[in-house]
């Protein structure tokens, strides 16, 4: 994913590298010009007909067949004499080791493994966060990610590698590059609340869980991270102001939280990040509100901390609202507030409040009450 983040792909494309994806969902939505639609799971939303489709038009599928197996099967020979012939191989990293410099990858395929040790030259792309300090510390992780990535107690290869091929060694690079990707990482770090983002190992459980994304999918959130892991990191490294709509448009019910191996307490970051958004914090590239949004929730809060004064505009601006009602919902309001119903409707405001129900029933039940002392005084006499 931290290639996605970087757009790796296209800035090879752009200098005259041609770049192929070789994980077989990576390298659907190549095909396809997609970005990835679930971060385990990249072309899961891709029709079985499509992927024939694109298969019999870019890699020369010879015979049609909706059988996954065999469009895997396709995929693998088309992509296997690229192995034998590629000059570069470029991977990420699940977990470095800071103890012993091992760079771990967990994978399903062996696509990883041909990528690291078929090339002359093999390059490793890494974020910051990614470094533990021991292999004790980074096993216990490689359990949390697979069995939270697909519910395995082991993905089908796990590799670890500390060096480039020695000279008795057979297999593996001649060359190995690390590239360790800061991109705002270290700033973010340096704030106590936020830094807790980057404790995401990228499991993509709290996706699986989000109501929201379960609806949406992945490519509504406009970058390579997408569910609430994307409403958490795409804020710290666009930006506040790019991704308003990623932290405002959540539920906050929590879902993803309660799932999270890591503990990522994202909701607390959602409100972290509203309020560092209104108040216009120059480190986290966000904007102040609006004059208009900022002086309307100054006299909210002043309305709404005053009893007397919010029954008062209840009763003023209630005839208001309601004439906009059709059939007890309102559907269409004008005025700011105008967009926030082109997707909702709310019921219209009630005659009486809460409060003013709740004066009436204790008139009526003190009237009962005092009949009722009145009737058993007479019947006393």
């Amino acid at each position: 994913m931290v290639t996605e983040e970087l757009g790796l792909n296209e800035a090879l494309e752009k200098n005259g590298v041609k770049a192929w994806e070789t994980d077989l969902g990576e390298f659907i939505i190549q095909l396809l010009h997609l970005p990835p639609f679930h971060i385990v799971g990249p072309a899961i939303n891709v029709p079985v007909e499509k992927v024939r489709d694109v298969f019999i038009e870019k890699i020369n599928l010879k015979e049609p067949t909706l059988d996954p197996v065999q469009l895997g099967y396709a995929a693998r020979l088309f992509l296997r004499d690229k192995f034998h012939q590629v000059r570069m191989g470029i991977t990420g990293v699940n977990i470095a080791v800071a103890e012993t410099g091992t760079l771990i990858n967990v994978e399903n395929e062996g696509n990883i493994r041909f990528s690291k040790s078929s090339p002359r030259t093999q390059v490793s792309v890494m974020s910051l966060e990614k470094v533990v300090p021991t292999l004790e510390d980074a096993l216990h992780l490689v359990r949390l990610l697979c069995r939270n990535c697909t519910g395995q107690k082991l993905s089908v290869y796990v590799s670890m590698d500390n060096s480039p091929k020695k000279g008795d060694e057979m297999d593996g690079p001649e060359e190995l590059i690390i590239v360790i990707v800061d991109n705002g990482r270290s700033r973010v770090y340096q704030d106590k609340i936020a830094r807790e983002a980057l404790r995401c190992i990228r499991c993509g459980a709290c996706l699986n869980s989000c109501p929201v994304y379960r609806e949406i999918g992945g490519y509504p959130y406009g970058w390579a991270y997408s569910g609430p892991m994307g409403q958490v990191l795409n804020p710290l490294l666009l930006g506040l102001e790019r991704t308003q709509d990623l932290y405002r448009a959540t539920t906050l019910c929590g879902a993803c939280k309660s799932v999270c191996p890591a503990g990522i307490d994202h909701p607390s970051l959602f409100l972290q990040y509203r309020a560092k958004d209104v108040l216009g914090e120059k480190t986290f590239r966000s904007k102040k509100r609006p004059g208009m949004e900022r002086s309307f929730f100054r006299l909210w809060t002043w309305v709404v901390t005053r009893s007397w004064l919010w029954n008062w505009a209840v009763r003023i601006v209630r005839p208001f609202i309601n004439k906009e009602a059709h059939e007890g919902l309102l559907s269409k309001v004008r005025g700011p507030f105008e967009g926030w119903f082109r997707s909702r409707d709310l019921p219209a405001m009630a005659d009486k409040t809460f409060h003013d129900r709740w004066r009436e029933m204790e008139k009526t039940e003190g009237a009962r009450q005092r009949a009722e002392s009145r009737r058993q005084e007479i019947r006393g006499l």
